[in-house]
């Protein structure tokens, strides 16, 4: 290689460069043999520098130490000036002359066999995104070319350019889902966060802030939940995430994470009533059945269940009875009414249903026919009835139960309790239930 010249530029300006034509060599500088060829072996490619007046300067591939080197980039052409492909190594150095045994690998370039025409291939450094903890103070570019024979010369290297890097803010933050199901666990993972950003080797860190921030926590680059969510009470929460690149650079966003209604389980039947009238027929409203679910409009299907369903019936949301509660029939039944929502999840409650034997207006309150099957009326001790009679309940005028009795063939004892005066008769009979007014003396 012949003499090189260099333009050197002030510390303050962000670029130097170099062009090995011919030439004669700066005021101050001097000049050192460089390739020199070890057979078999590499060796450090390196020559003189002046580094006074403060100015920064590359010279024959070797520079002075860089302030802040992982802030800046280095670009450069290189050439293949041998017959075959060679390997060169960029290397950090502790100082500007071959003495560092220590120095800090940075990348490594392969350099195919020349064409014709022997073109140089553009290379850049970019130091901002590396990892340099472990080359501290070794500020120095180095270049190392492993020579595999003894020709003294291989490569050649023009339009060195040393710049400092200009940090470039992230543009955008992604989260990779926004949503999270109600009633999941504390650290639930709601998304993943990536940055956008100009500099694509820089890495992130992320901090929360804004309105809902509290509910929510950072583990590295994961948004998780801090609480259990119920859509019910709320469906979604506001917070800002900040992306750093760590130089400086920052973006925030607003975001909405949103709560998925999940399906619950409804939690509780009511039941309005829980008795019916002694006599009632067929189809007479035992009460009300209300479900508890927290999904607002949720659609449910009830059933009967327990050892007396078949007794009863559920029909638009009512506890119906499926058979007439005659004078003979039990004084009370129990039920489980269970209800399923449109998703398979159920709630069960058990019920003992009562017959009242009180309320005669309730036991003539149903459309029985009233006959005049009793004789005589008015009666003091006897009384005829029917052959096909099962049994007859003596109400007083004001609702109450006073007595039953049942029939020795087709008479009936007045029980002794019975005072003088007026009593509804209930009816038992094969033929169904009837109605009578009776006047004991």
């Amino acid at each position: 290689m012949g003499v090189a010249c260099m333009t050197v530029l002030q510390a303050q300006v962000s670029s130097i460069s170099e062009n090995f034509n011919s030439g004669t060599w700066p005021s101050g500088w001097v000049r050192s043999s460089s390739y020199v060829g070890i057979n078999g072996s590499t060796k450090w490619i390196y020559s003189a520098f002046n580094t006074g007046d403060g100015q920064l300067s590359i010279h024959d591939i070797v520079t002075p130490e860089i302030a802040d080197i992982a802030s800046k980039e280095i670009s450069f052409e290189v050439l293949n000036n041998y017959g075959s492909s060679l390997k060169m190594e960029v290397y950090l150095s502790a100082n500007n002359a071959n003495t560092d045994a220590s120095a800090y690998f940075i990348q490594e370039i392969t350099l195919d066999e020349p064409g014709e025409y022997y073109q140089f291939i553009p290379v850049t450094i970019d130091f901002s995104g590396m990892d340099l903890s472990a080359a501290a103070g070794k500020n120095y570019i180095r270049f190392r070319v492993f020579e595999e024979s003894g020709i003294p010369y291989g490569i050649g290297i023009d339009n060195v350019e040393l710049k400092t890097h200009v940090n470039a803010d992230p543009t955008f933050v992604n989260i990779s889902s926004d949503a999270v199901d109600e009633n999941s666990p504390v650290n639930t993972v709601v998304g993943t966060f990536s940055t956008i950003d100009p500099d694509a080797a820089d890495s992130h860190t992320y901090q929360l802030s804004g309105t809902d921030a509290g509910k929510f926590n950072l583990n590295g680059d994961e948004l998780r939940t801090s609480q259990v969510f119920d859509f019910e009470q709320q469906s979604s929460y506001s917070l800002v995430i900040t992306s750093n690149d760590g130089r400086g650079g920052t973006f925030a966003r607003l975001l909405t994470i949103n709560v998925a209604d999940v399906n619950e389980a409804p939690t509780g039947i009511q039941l309005s009533s829980t008795s019916v009238a002694r006599g009632a027929v067929a189809g007479t409203v035992v009460g009300n059945i209300t479900i508890t679910d927290v999904d607002q409009g949720d659609n449910h299907t009830i059933s009967l269940g327990g050892v007396d369903a078949s007794a009863f019936q559920v029909q638009s949301g009512q506890l119906k009875t499926q058979n007439a509660i005659t004078a003979t029939s039990q004084s009370s039944f129990s039920i489980i009414i269970t209800a399923v929502d449109r998703e398979g999840e159920m709630v069960s409650k058990p019920y003992t249903i009562t017959v009242d034997e009180s309320s005669v207006n309730g036991v003539f309150s149903y459309g029985l026919e009233v006959k005049q099957l009793v004789h005589p009326n008015p009666a003091q001790d006897l009384l005829e009835v029917p052959e096909n009679t099962i049994n007859i309940t003596f109400y007083n005028m004001e609702g109450l139960k006073e007595a039953s009795a049942t029939p020795l063939g087709t008479q009936v004892i007045i029980p002794e309790h019975i005072a003088p005066g007026v009593y509804l008769l209930l009816l038992d009979t094969h033929e169904g239930l009837f109605s009578q007014k009776l006047i004991v003396e």
